[in-house]
């Protein structure tokens, strides 16, 4: 879902730095379009993370949709499709709500033992399992012998939770961030010779034998000089510049003759083996994405500001604290708790009618469901008084000419 979401937020990006004219900017609207409305049907969900190995929600892909919807609004109000634009900044205010309730974790023993209240984990699998209550669950890691990957999920932590901050949604400052960035240096931070580096995430297995042999399907994973790169740019987003510039001449210490390896060696000196501890190990090299974070970072530090950082994000979720009114439920993502005083969004990607109560069906309602002109139908829901505690509802599917069969929930709750 990111690589959908990302060439979004550069279609944006080359038509403000006046690198794409309107004509081509409108020639590539309607495959931007469907990249959008692909990312209103699915997301925020994604069946694969940036590392190509999980599905669930993921911080970084999360963070990713959010940006691109709101790029994807501005691109639509300049090719005329208003309503459009605003179906896709309420999705996004409402997915931005969302992300702590997906993917940030409380009173865990990780928690206790670094001293924060929380942090966001890696990723959450399950769509109708709040970050909160994962308890004990746990995911079974690619790259392993047998249980070797057994990873409870509310201790698999990550350094993809700094794209929150990369891409505009959250604060350097925000206390979440900082805790996470606290377990984050605990768990994942290696210091080398030529500088400090991180692991992708807890349990990695991707990556050279505990002796230095080479990966062959499993393995324990090095770290990663692109991560110092995107750590540099935090810094930026905190203000710390010199220490921004620190991890600039730590990727390019890690370099061999100029290439940049995907991932360095992390342990004592196996010479034998030609493996030096902040040096490549025998993984990709060049990794043109370390390259291209190694460019964006002198760019940044120049600037003295996040170079990719989407102005969209910035202005409406940092400078303007925007919230949304609706709460989302689907049927592949429902929400189990409508915030009091918000209305509840129903998406199906068929016309029908819904039959609603918010008394225990004392009371019944019909609402017709309203075509978005995109693949998506919109049922919204507003609870008739202030003292209800659930809505209940059904479907009858016109189309097919049949009921549900099922009602289903939501709780009314307290933000």
């Amino acid at each position: 879902m990111d690589q959908i979401a990302l060439p979004i937020l550069e279609i944006l990006k080359g038509y403000l730095r006046n690198t794409m004219g309107i004509p081509r900017m409108k020639r590539y609207w309607p495959l931007a379009k469907k990249a959008i409305t692909f990312l209103l049907k699915n997301g925020p969900y994604t069946s694969q993370d940036r590392w190509e190995e999980e599905d669930g929600f993921s911080p970084f892909t999360m963070a990713t949709e959010i940006a691109a919807l709101l790029a994807g609004a501005e691109l639509a109000e300049i090719n005329d499709e208003k309503d459009f634009a605003i179906y896709c900044r309420e999705t996004a205010d409402s997915w931005n709500d969302t992300i702590e309730y997906r993917t940030y974790v409380t009173g865990t023993p990780l928690a206790k033992k670094h001293g924060v209240d929380g942090y966001y984990i890696r990723i959450n699998p399950f769509s109708d399992i709040p970050a909160t209550e994962l308890g004990d669950r746990t995911i079974k890691l690619k790259n392993h012998n047998a249980d070797h990957g057994k990873t409870k999920l509310s201790e698999l932590i990550s350094v993809d939770a700094l794209a929150l901050v990369r891409f505009g949604l959250r604060a350097a400052d925000d206390p979440k961030i900082l805790n996470t960035l606290k377990v984050i240096d605990a768990e994942l931070k290696v210091k080398t010779p030529n500088g400090d580096c991180w692991y992708r995430y807890t349990n990695d297995g991707y990556g050279e034998q505990e002796n230095g042999d080479p990966y062959d399907g499993t393995g324990k994973g090095r770290a990663w000089p692109l991560l110092t790169g995107e750590r540099g740019h935090y810094e930026i987003a905190a203000g710390n510049i010199e220490e921004a510039i620190k991890h600039l001449k730590a990727m390019e210490a890690f370099a061999n003759n100029g290439l940049l390896p995907e991932q360095i060696w992390d342990k004592a000196d196996i010479p034998e083996k030609g493996l030096f501890c902040g040096e490549h190990t025998g993984s990709a090299m060049p990794l043109t994405w370390a390259h291209a974070e190694y460019i964006k970072l002198c760019i940044s530090i120049q600037h003295r500001n996040i170079f990719d950082m989407p102005s969209q994000t910035f202005e409406r979720y940092l400078r303007k604290k925007k919230k949304s009114d609706h709460k989302i439920w689907r049927f592949d993502n429902g929400t189990r708790i409508l915030p009091r005083g918000k209305t509840l969004r129903i998406e199906t990607l068929t016309e029908c009618t819904v039959h609603w109560t918010d008394d225990d069906w004392k009371s019944t309602f019909i609402t017709e469901s309203e075509n978005m002109k995109f693949g998506i139908f919109v049922t919204n829901i507003i609870p008739t008084t202030p003292q209800s505690t659930a809505l209940q509802f059904t479907f009858y599917w016109k189309e097919a000419d049949k009921w549900e069969q099922r009602n289903y929930s939501v709780s009314i709750a307290n933000e």
